[in-house]
Order: structure tokens, then C-alpha cells, then sequence
């Protein structure tokens, strides 16, 4: 014989795991780690607050921590063909730590002085911060090599490459810029491949 008290448990059970499959369910979105929240500014100055002020829904990004990875960026962008393909929204984020602060000033004239149009200095970002919770934060596994990552204004990195330029690795990163392409199979791609 069953009770009031039996059905109610049984309908709260129900609900409960209805709920509880809701929430555990994929979206299709894989996130490999997180842009934190960040203000910075452009080599042209302009004030920037990220992630919302990435300038893409999805935007590439180079990330680098020391001087001799810009090669590498420099020929990511040329064998994409960035600087001609305006579809890609992509930038340079320079990541420096927080003991160079006192030397933003002389950093920024000589990277101004590198990129000496307002149009390339749109797209590279001087950043002074903890470089070791920033890569964490990002997902990045060390700072020994560059990244191209993909990056939502949400501040999730839905993708990214280390090192050399590779066509495959390119492919991976441009299919994961647009959101149709979220279940892609290939989210990452070390240095050596």
C-alpha cells in the first residue's frame, strides 16, 4: 500500500535528478582555461578592460612572455595571411611581470617604436601582471613558448597552439573561431606537432 508521503518522495527523486542531469549536461562548449579580468591599454593608448573589450565575439590571440617568441607571432601572421584577412580578429598580448611596472613607460616607446603605425599598435597589448597566475589562469602549460589561443568576450579560451606555425595547427584555431565549430574534436596543440 502506498503512501502520500511514498509518491511525494518518489516525484521529489524525479525532479531532483532531472535537475541534476540538466546541469552535468555538455554544453558543446570545451573551455581550456580563462582570460581573467584585466584592464590594460593598446600601444595607441586606448583604455581596454578584458575580456569584454576583445575585439571580436571570438578574437586569436598571440600570447607571449619574452622577447624572442614575437618570431614565431610574426610568422603565425604572415602564413595566415592576418594582416590582409580582415574576417580574423586577432591581437598581440605582450605579458610582462609585475617587476617590469616600473619600467612600463621605457617598454612601451620601444614596442611603439617597433610597431609604428596606429593600425599595428591597435593590435599588440603591453600586459604587466603576475605572468605565472596569468599563464595558470589562461591554461597556458609554461611560458617557454608562445600561444595562439581563441578567446570568447566571456573570457574562455575555447582553443589553443604552442610554437611553430603549422598549417594544422592554424586550421584548428580559425574552425574554432567560429561557434558552429564548438564539439571540434582538437582544442590543443603542443609545441612539437
Amino acid at each position: 500500500m502506498r503512501t502520500l508521503w511514498s509518491d511525494s518522495f518518489a516525484w521529489m527523486l524525479t525532479v531532483g535528478a532531472a535537475v541534476g542531469l540538466t546541469l552535468l549536461a555538455p554544453t558543446g562548449l570545451a573551455v581550456l582555461g580563462h582570460l581573467p579580468a584585466v584592464a590594460t591599454a593598446d600601444l595607441n593608448q586606448r583604455p581596454l578592460s578584458f575580456p569584454q573589450d576583445l575585439p571580436a565575439e571570438r578574437t586569436l590571440v598571440f600570447v607571449t612572455f619574452m622577447r624572442g617568441q614575437s618570431v614565431d607571432v610574426d610568422h603565425w601572421i604572415q602564413r595566415m595571411g592576418l594582416q590582409e584577412n580582415s574576417a580574423v580578429a586577432w591581437m598581440r598580448l605582450r605579458v610582462f611581470d609585475n617587476d617590469a611596472n616600473e619600467h612600463r613607460d621605457t617598454i612601451t616607446h620601444k614596442m611603439q617604436a617597433t610597431y609604428e603605425t596606429p593600425d599595428s599598435r591597435a593590435t599588440v597589448v603591453p600586459l604587466f601582471t603576475d605572468r605565472e597566475t596569468f599563464a595558470n589562469d589562461l591554461g597556458l602549460p609554461s611560458q617557454k613558448h608562445m600561444y595562439a589561443i581563441v578567446i570568447n568576450r566571456e573570457g574562455h579560451v575555447l582553443a589553443r597552439a604552442e610554437g611553430r606555425f603549422s598549417k594544422e595547427k592554424a586550421a584548428a584555431l580559425l574552425e574554432r573561431l567560429t561557434p558552429a565549430n564548438d564539439l571540434a574534436a582538437t582544442d590543443y596543440f603542443p609545441a612539437n606537432k
